[in-house]
């Protein structure tokens, strides 16, 4: 696993207080089953999308379940952040809404599929997924789509994390959720060429379905032009 430095210890103007800011890390809940149970639940359209690509893919639908639980986390931390979008006058109209919740809805399957057997942890008794740093997520994520890579990563790996943690008015203002992890995972499949049933290649225009389904792009943009640095 990449080993990052604490960040935390770091004295700078663009420090902040990590738990103030992500204040439904302060619940004790430490599985899946008990903090899903705090988010709303799917569309069934949605719901029905995803069974049918682990059809079509041959993925095993177990990672339908899971991507259903990152899913749902997005979901509760974008009601969440409504009222803050509303004081800022930002609305997305219905159709843009849908379209964006189905791409995440994919990105979530893919996420699910890629983490499932790696990293994400469950038990017999509670069979859902425990909740990862985002620090374990973004260095995994690499480390499984460039294995052979993993030295060269590191400073990749630096420059999301240093953006995701000193740059909190820019990114995350929409708080700790599915929404980081997915930022890095679409930008990942996107570059990736190869197919395999746990990688859907769902965006035939990469450009505008960035710029469409990921509110980030600047973002996106230094993160790709550090991938090819590798």
């Amino acid at each position: 696993m990449i080993v990052f430095e604490n960040r935390f210890n770091h004295k700078s103007q663009s420090f902040f207080n990590f738990k103030e800011t992500y204040k439904l890390q302060l619940l004790k809940e430490d599985n899946w089953k008990n903090y899903n149970s705090l988010f709303p639940y799917p569309n069934s359209n949605i719901i029905l999308m995803l069974y049918s690509i682990a059809r079509r893919y041959s993925i095993n639908k177990t990672n339908v379940h899971y991507a259903i639980c990152l899913f749902q986390r997005y979901l509760g931390l974008r009601d969440i952040n409504q009222k803050k979008s509303n004081r800022n006058n930002f609305n997305i109209n219905n159709n843009r809404n849908s379209n964006y919740e189905t791409q995440i809805s994919i990105c979530s399957l893919i996420l699910a599929c890629k983490m499932n057997e790696t990293h994400m942890e469950y038990t017999l008794k509670i069979n859902y997924l425990r909740i990862p740093l985002i620090d374990e997520f973004v260095g995994l994520v690499l480390e499984c789509y460039f294995p052979s890579n993993v030295e060269q990563l590191q400073p990749v790996c630096q420059k999301i994390l240093d953006f995701l943690y000193l740059y909190p008015k820019e990114y995350l203002s929409e708080s700790f959720s599915l929404v980081s992890i997915a930022v890095v995972s679409i930008a990942y499949a996107i570059y990736t060429k190869s197919k395999t049933n746990q990688m859907i290649r769902w965006v035939p225009n990469r450009h505008t379905a960035i710029i469409n389904s990921i509110q980030f792009s600047i973002f996106i943009v230094t993160l790709l032009k550090s991938i090819k640095q590798i």
